[in-house]
C-alpha cells in the first residue's frame, strides 16, 4: 500500500516541461553557404556561438569576404532596457574566419551591396572595409557600415 501512495504522490507532482522542442525552434536566417555538409554547418554554428572577430575591431581594415550569414535576434537596448529585434551579420573570409556584429547599418550596407554586386558567394572575394559614420539623426552616435575597396 505504501508503494501505491508514493505512486499517487508522484502522479500529482507537476510534470516537467521541456524548454523547447526541435519542432518549435524557428530561426529567421539567411546565408550564402549551401549548408549541405557538416563543415559549413559547423562553420556557421561556431561563428554564431563564438566568432573569430568582432567586426567593429576592424574599422578601416580591408576584409576579403566570400560568404555571409545573417540571423534575426532579439536584444536588450542598453540605454532603455527595451527588447528590440536586430540582425546578427557574420562575414566569412576565404579561410573561414568569422567577423560578427549586430548592426542596422551593416544590414543596410548589405542590402545595397547585394543590389550592386549580387549575392554571395563572392569569387574572387569582395574586399570590404568597415567604417564608423555619424548618425543622421544624432551626431554623437556612430553607425557601423561597409565600404567596398576600389582596388
Amino acid at each position: 500500500m505504501e508503494n501505491n501512495e508514493q505512486n499517487t504522490m508522484l502522479d500529482l507532482a507537476p510534470k516537467a516541461q521541456p524548454l523547447f522542442t526541435a519542432q518549435e525552434v524557428t530561426v529567421k536566417s539567411w546565408t550564402s553557404l549551401t549548408m549541405s555538409n557538416h563543415k559549413e554547418k559547423a562553420m556557421v554554428f561556431n561563428a554564431v556561438s563564438n566568432p573569430d572577430f568582432q567586426l567593429i575591431d576592424f574599422v578601416g581594415q580591408p576584409i576579403p569576404v566570400v560568404h555571409i550569414y545573417a540571423q534575426s535576434e532579439e536584444f536588450t537596448e542598453e540605454e532603455t532596457g527595451e527588447i528590440k529585434e536586430g540582425t546578427r551579420v557574420i562575414l566569412f573570409d576565404p579561410e573561414g574566419k568569422a567577423y560578427s556584429c549586430v548592426s542596422g547599418g551593416i544590414k543596410r550596407s548589405l542590402t545595397t551591396l547585394f543590389a550592386t554586386f549580387g549575392v554571395p558567394p563572392f569569387l574572387p572575394p569582395l574586399v570590404v572595409i568597415p567604417a564608423l559614420v555619424k548618425s543622421k539623426d544624432n551626431a554623437m552616435r556612430k553607425i557601423l557600415k561597409l565600404n567596398v575597396a576600389v582596388d
